[in-house]
């Protein structure tokens, strides 16, 4: 599982979604990537795209030799604004 943070492009970070994205790891036996971002008005748009596809696709390139998972699936997902960003890297992934 591959999260983004929410936000509004401008507030929070990745530990925010911790207490919650670590149940969901244990309790689904499976680990999942917190993804951070450059924030606005540092970041224009789509920095914040381009920085969580770039990740997605290291993960994608380097999951197994990294970690030694070799995954049937892929889920990616956020809340806010992060839920823009994971539907762009899957349009882009595609």
């Amino acid at each position: 599982m591959i999260h983004i943070h929410g936000g509004g492009f401008v507030a929070k970070s990745s530990p925010q979604s911790q207490i919650y994205l670590r149940k969901w790891a244990k309790d689904h036996q499976m680990p999942i990537f917190m993804l951070s971002y450059t924030l606005a008005p540092q970041a224009k748009y789509p920095q914040a795209i381009d920085e969580c596809y770039q990740a997605y696709r290291w993960i994608i390139d380097n999951i197994e030799t990294s970690i030694g998972l070799k995954p049937k699936k892929i889920f990616i997902f956020g809340d806010s604004a992060g839920g823009k960003i994971a539907t762009s890297v899957l349009a882009l992934s595609i």
